[in-house]
């Protein structure tokens, strides 16, 4: 059968359109420019280049390949644009980062007679970021306002947006804005101030909006945790993490980014194996991550999962990964990505070469970096680049030179960049002339004007060939200012050609650049040192121990077995350091180890008639600046001793260790910064407890910033063997501190758990000559060690009271409250006493305080040295500045045969919240939602409300008041669990949260948290059974025995504070002298009898407290009172006043109460002591304290509020007798 032939059909014009505008419908979205220039030859063939549909979308296109050119003469072929092609171009050049030229678009549509319209503005805001655009984005608000677009809500959440991104003044006005709108607020409204918030680093603000927030989405949630991410608060952003109701792949991302960059990796790899889904972002992070910190066969492990897993590799994952090789050295993971490349034929664009030889260039590996820059087909100046300064870096001066010449003769024209890695070649072959030469053509032959780099190179080349003279006639003849790293340049090379006149002079530009660098500062005491100039060097430490600064260490790394090792001096991170370190200290000698039983001095010599001995600090809160003020002001000081470490603090650095941190007081660098050239300087021994659990770290550290401050010091050690391994420490006496003044006469002694007295009692007995059995005498000192353990609290801190009128003391006064010092001598006679004209308060009522501070029976004072008897202790002022102390006896105890020893013990896990009401019947609602949290517990965990309390702040938060007003309007209701799962706190905190949505209304400010808890269990042990041990360790530096100072010229030793302006007025009396300075037996008359009376207005009181136990002062201000005082104050009264600290709750039950006052009756038991020699009564409370410091559930955890609030009762007191 014959087929005939069907003609093709011609495509007719029409049916070519309908072609052409199916291929432009979605052009706006093309991103492969061959594929757009097709389609633009199609439109100027079609004459549709002046379609106003048409080139919006051809602009559009252009913008995301990056061709603006194209978009710009897109645009400049229509003769009549109209406003939408006017805001594509202003988008087109604000996506490609344009500002100028979106703004001359939009000028160029304003006169053309067109108006913006509520598209315009959001896309010219989207370009204004930084500081310099605040008045811009004000100028183009003020028109938004005058066209009336702020009613649609897109623009002013463009507003908001870009505000956020101008530093503090613009986040101010976005939150102006923020609150102006109101209800037109939409989610979007919300996520940008949150976000404005979080990325200027207000993440509490953030949160506070976000709780606020009244419907959130994925984005809220996620722009809140990536706000905590990117400021470090990872605890915040796991809880978070943790309550978000639905998580994406975006969340999970962004917080195993966060625990990359915290450097926790733990954490980062267990949430990443936990994601539901992870993508191509979620691999490149935690590969990199690893990568970062040089961990090489996790991150190599987990580059082959990613492989197994058949995720395609794409530009982003390797560049980024590569990136991190090449920061932190990690050849093997580098080389496995390498080989991954050639063997999947990924294609290896311009861009991945580039990092693979910057990688290899990094890593030492400059053959295969040259390998792999030959093979780049299409080399960009990128290229040359990385391998010119590849081979810089490593010393290959004259081979980057000669690249630099085949780079220029295949056509390629360098750039600034180019420049820089030209310049350092000829620093590092000593190639000066050539060097010059090409700094002073690069104008003339490349077109390129010398930056501030280049001109630091240039100084680099001058300096190291010791052409000091042009280095500093270059950098004056600068046309820009020069900067930190010139200058820090210049003086790198006076310190190499020993230019000490010169290196005075760029120190002094280096200040006003960098004023807290203290780098800056070592690197010209060792000019002067090098120069044998003492005095100069003196000057300088101490202008750089004003800076309060520390250099960061340098550090090295290396990589073994597809791992690398990073070491900083006297590093103790990595896992093997103690073995490590055990190889480098061979044949330095063994410590002294003894047991603590006593031994009698042998021949014990008395070095001086009188110590001095000053309290440089009374906790690990205190202040540095004091302490440094104590050594300006006494000039007869032998010894100060820090006291910085308390059973809780001991509690947080056995934590801290636990999870890989240091076991000492991080702090004590700074101490030692501020004090030890003024200490070496006037031979004062510095003693401090520091060392908690680990001071072999700490005495490495100490020696490291007596190092950078040039000093030569010795630093001894006395501390329990086992502390570090076990956590548990022991209560040892002075001993050990006597050994090391003894064998090492060293300027720092740093211990672990010693007696707060036995601290100030050691260099008594060794500079006086006594033995440990002159038990008198060690009475006294114990005595002098007790009152002066806790610092300013004996010279009027923590005293002063502006509503009693025997404790009213100036604020002035009290801003000028020195530390105290004593000076015992042979015959154990004490003085103990604060500089002349300095503030505070010592007398008589100072130290009785401070006498019963923390103490049980008074007669039977426990120390590890002597059990002392303080009952008959008496007071004497000498003068307003010294208190002569006598009556210290030993009791009949005698030495305690054994030893307190604290064992750290898993107590459970804490979980809190609070949540504020205001308002009419606040306290009803608060009580309503405690009411609701407890039956939630109850629901899922039955039984679980014994173990949490709460209480009301505003109300009765202390737990020390009985009354039962109700009239408050603005109160905060808070609720703390101890449990013993983390699960149970984890479910209290969630449980509580859920009040913002089923609680009674108006609660807001909800915070939350939960954290594990250890307490110190006390347990008494023999002597024998507890071993210490001393060493020393010197410094190897600058020796300052010589230097003569004029210490008045620094401005950190005036002993002075300045007059402080009050934000708010203060009352008539602020500024009158104490009456308590009078003694109680001056001035004060019995107080009458038959009257209802507060009690403060017969005496004052200090609380203290020793584990679960609370004890409390009652001093009558006149002595004759304390007869009367004594029948009122009974155990009786002390169980009826303090059994409302066991209330669980505000809002018990009469049944709650009965069960109370029956645990009260069983378990607390009350000790009143009468100390005769300061006529007055100590009071101990015994497990009152909601288990301690360590674990209670209560705001004050100490009691310390308690004393006040019992000084408020009211009592009558009965008739002379």
């Amino acid at each position: 059968m014959q087929m005939c032939s069907v003609p093709i059909r011609t495509p007719s014009w029409f049916s070519t359109r309908k072609l052409l505008e199916q291929k432009l419908s979605d052009l706006h979205k093309c991103t492969n420019l061959n594929q757009v220039k097709q389609l633009h030859a199609q439109i100027l063939k079609s004459n549709l280049h002046v379609d106003l549909f048409v080139v919006p979308k051809l602009i559009s296109a252009f913008s995301l390949c990056r061709q603006m050119l194209l978009a710009t003469n897109a645009f400049n072929q229509v003769q009549y644009p109209n406003v939408h092609l006017y805001n594509t171009m202003i988008r087109a050049h604000s996506h490609n980062s344009q500002p100028s030229q979106a703004f001359a678009t939009f000028f160029a549509m304003q006169r053309d007679g067109h108006y913006a319209d509520n598209f315009t503005f959001p896309f010219l805001l989207k370009v204004c970021t930084g500081n310099v655009w605040l008045p811009v984005i004000e100028s183009v608000h003020a028109q938004i306002e005058k066209f009336g677009f702020m009613s649609d809500v897109f623009v002013p959440n463009s507003l908001i947006d870009s505000y956020s991104k101008c530093g503090s003044c613009g986040i101010s006005a976005a939150k102006k804005l923020f609150v102006s709108m109101g209800a037109r607020r939409d989610v979007v409204s919300w996520n940008s101030m949150i976000s404005g918030l979080a990325k200027g680093g207000l993440y509490e603000e953030a949160r506070k909006v976000f709780d606020e927030m009244p419907e959130k989405d994925g984005i809220s949630w996620n722009t809140m945790l990536d706000g905590y991410v990117k400021v470090g608060k990872m605890d915040d952003a796991f809880k978070l993490f943790d309550e978000m109701p639905e998580r994406n792949v975006v969340s999970w991302s962004t917080m195993v980014l966060g625990y990359c960059k915290a450097g926790d990796m733990e954490m980062a790899r267990m949430l990443f194996d936990k994601m539901p889904v992870k993508n191509l972002v979620s691999w490149t992070i935690i590969v990199s991550g690893f990568a970062e910190k040089g961990l090489a066969r996790e991150a190599i492990s987990l580059f082959d999962q990613m492989e197994k897993a058949c995720l395609k590799l794409d530009n982003g994952t390797v560049m980024s990964i590569l990136a991190a090789c090449a920061e932190s050295g990690l050849l093997g993971l580098g080389e496995k990505i390498h080989a991954s490349i050639k063997n999947n034929n990924f294609k290896c664009t311009t861009e991945i070469s580039n990092a693979l030889v910057d990688m290899y260039a990094k890593c030492g590996r400059l053959n295969i970096a040259y390998d792999v820059f030959n093979d780049i087909k299409n080399k960009d100046v990128v290229s040359w680049n990385a391998m010119l300064q590849g081979l810089a870096m490593h010393g290959h001066g004259v081979k980057a030179l000669e690249l630099f010449k085949r780079m220029k003769e295949e056509g390629f024209s360098p750039n600034k960049v180019t420049m820089i890695g030209v310049l350092c070649a000829c620093t590092h072959a000593g190639l000066i002339d050539d060097g010059i030469r090409y700094f002073s053509t690069m104008e003339r032959d490349y077109t390129l004007v010398p930056e501030v780099e280049h001109y630091g190179c240039m100084v680099d080349l001058l300096g190291r060939k010791g052409r000091l003279e042009e280095a500093i006639r270059l950098i004056r003849n600068m046309p820009m200012a020069p900067n930190a790293i010139i200058w820090g340049t210049l003086l790198g090379a006076c310190r190499m050609h020993n230019a000490v006149e010169l290196a005075r002079e760029v120190l002094d530009h280096l200040v006003e650049l960098e004023p807290t660098d203290s780098g800056n500062f070592s690197m010209l005491s060792n000019i002067y040192a090098a120069a044998g100039d003492w005095n100069c060097v003196a000057n300088t430490r101490l202008r750089m121990r004003s800076i309060g600064t520390k250099k960061p260490s340098g550090a090295s790394s290396i990589e073994v077995n597809n791992e690398v090792h990073e070491f900083t001096v006297f590093d103790r991170s990595h896992p093997k350091s103690d073995n490590i370190y055990q190889v480098l200290m061979e044949g330095h000698g063994q410590a002294d180890i003894h047991d603590c039983t006593i031994k009698l001095r042998v021949n014990p010599q008395k070095q001086r008639d009188k110590v001095c001995i000053g309290c440089g600090a009374g906790f690990g809160g205190d202040r540095p600046t004091a302490a440094l003020k104590l050594l300006q002001r006494v000039k007869n000081l032998n010894y100060l001793v820090l006291e910085c470490l308390a059973e809780r603090t001991l509690a947080d650095h056995y934590q801290v260790m636990l999870s890989g941190g240091d076991g000492y007081d991080p702090r004590i660098a700074d101490w030692m910064k501020l004090l030890l050239p003024l200490a070496m300087k006037r031979n004062i021994c510095i003693i401090t407890n520091m060392g908690a659990m680990d001071p072999p770290a700490a005495q490495q550290n100490v020696i490291e910033v007596a190092g950078s401050l040039g000093l030569n010091v010795s630093v001894a050690v006395a501390y329990e063997g086992s502390v570090k391994e076990s956590g548990i420490s022991t209560y040892m006496g002075g001993a050990p501190i006597v050994e090391c003044l003894e064998k090492y006469h060293p300027n720092v002694i740093i211990t672990s758990r010693v007696a707060d007295a036995a601290l100030f009692l050691a260099p008594m007995v060794y500079e006086l000559g006594w033995n440990w059995d002159d038990f008198p005498l060690l009475a006294q000192g114990i005595l002098a060690g007790h009152l002066l353990e806790c610092g300013c609290q004996l010279t009027g801190g923590y005293f002063m009271h502006p509503g009693d009128k025997y404790r009213s003391m100036s604020f002035q006064q009290l801003l000028n409250i020195s530390l105290p010092y004593a000076e015992v001598e042979c015959d154990g006679k004490l003085t103990v006493a604060k500089p002349e004209e300095s503030g505070g308060l010592l007398n008589f009522s100072t130290c009785a305080e401070q006498l019963l501070y923390e103490i049980g029976n008074p007669s039977a004072y426990i120390t590890p040295d002597l059990v002392v008897d303080f009952s008959n202790v008496s007071f004497c002022s000498i003068s307003s500045s010294r208190v002569l102390c006598s009556g210290a006896k030993p009791s009949i105890q005698g030495v305690p045969e054994k030893l307190l020893q604290l064992a750290p013990k898993d107590c459970g896990w804490k979980g809190w919240g609070e949540i504020s009401y205001g308002g009419r019947e606040c306290v009803l609602r608060a009580k309503a939602a405690e009411y609701l949290v407890r039956s939630w517990m109850e629901e899922l965990l039955i039984g679980i409300n014994r173990h949490i309390v709460s209480y009301t702040i505003g109300l009765d938060s202390l737990k020390a008041s009985s009354n039962g007003s109700n009239c408050v309007e603005d109160i905060r209701l808070r609720m703390d669990g101890l449990f013993e799962q983390k699960e149970h706190a984890l479910l209290f905190v969630k449980e509580f949260t859920a009040l913002y949505t089923n609680g009674p209304a108006g609660g807001g400010g909800i915070s939350t948290g939960y954290k594990k808890e250890i307490v110190l269990e006390k347990q008494l042990v023999g002597r024998e059974n507890i071993f210490w041990q001393t060493e020393v360790t010197c410094t190897e530096a600058v020796k300052l025995d010589s230097q003569s100072t004029d210490l008045q010229k620094d401005p950190a030793e005036a002993c002075s504070s300045p007059r402080v302006t009050l934000p708010c007025p203060i009352s008539d009396h602020a500024d009158e002298l104490c009456t308590g300075s009078l003694p109680p037996e001056m001035g004060h008359s019995p107080i009458p009898s038959g009257q209802e009376i507060a009690l403060y207005n017969v005496a004052h009181s200090r609380a203290g407290d020793k584990g679960n136990d609370l004890n409390f002062s009652l001093i009558p201000h006149c002595p004759s009172d304390i007869e009367r005082l004594k029948m009122i104050i009974t155990p009786e009264w002390v169980m009826r006043v303090l059994s409302v600290l066991h209330n669980s709750t505000r809002f018990h039950s009469s049944n709650a109460d009965e069960k109370r006052n029956e645990w009260v009756s069983e378990d607390v038991k009350v000790e009143i002591y009468e100390v005769k020699g300061i006529h007055s009564l100590n009071v101990v409370v015994r497990n009152i304290l909601d288990g301690g410091v360590n674990c209670s559930r209560r705001i004050d955890r100490h009691g310390k509020t308690i004393s006040d609030l019992i000084l408020n009762q009211l009592i009558v007191l009965p008739p002379e007798q």
